[in-house]
């Protein structure tokens, strides 16, 4: 192996550790920034309406669910009974006149609901970056 090949495996290998160690020490830095971003909170508020809605569709349709009982004054976890539909959240049934269930309605205002959050929330981030400069 002549000298220049010995020099440039070296230059190579001493690079690539250089590299990874680099690596690592920025990994480690954003492992120690706080994940609550704006980016972050903004996008759980506006998803947080519709995970809200999925759970009471998914609630409402069980015809069991985890209660509290009491035992004198000793609080314990039962199984009540639940009449299906009694909370009022629309569920999946039969079309209307226009061709869409109660389902269908809803879930559809809460999808456009997002494309006017989604303009809102990059404007929000875009604002606190500029602000933040």
């Amino acid at each position: 192996m002549t000298l220049a090949k010995t020099s440039a495996i070296t230059s190579v290998t001493g690079g690539v550790l250089s590299n990874l160690a680099n690596a690592d020490t920025l990994n480690a830095d954003n492992r120690s920034k706080p994940i609550w971003g704006p980016t972050l909170v903004v996008m759980s508020l506006i998803l947080a309406p519709f995970i809200w809605h999925e759970w009471l569709m998914v609630l409402d349709s069980c015809p069991m669910l985890w209660g509290l009982g009491w035992w004198g004054s000793i609080p314990y976890p039962e199984l009540i009974h639940h009449r299906i539909g009694s909370w009022g959240v629309p569920s999946i049934g039969k079309p209307g006149p226009d061709g869409q269930s109660a389902w269908d309605r809803t879930e559809q205002a809460i999808f456009t609901s997002f494309f006017a959050g989604a303009s809102t929330a990059v404007a929000a981030v875009a604002a606190i970056r500029a602000i933040k400069k």
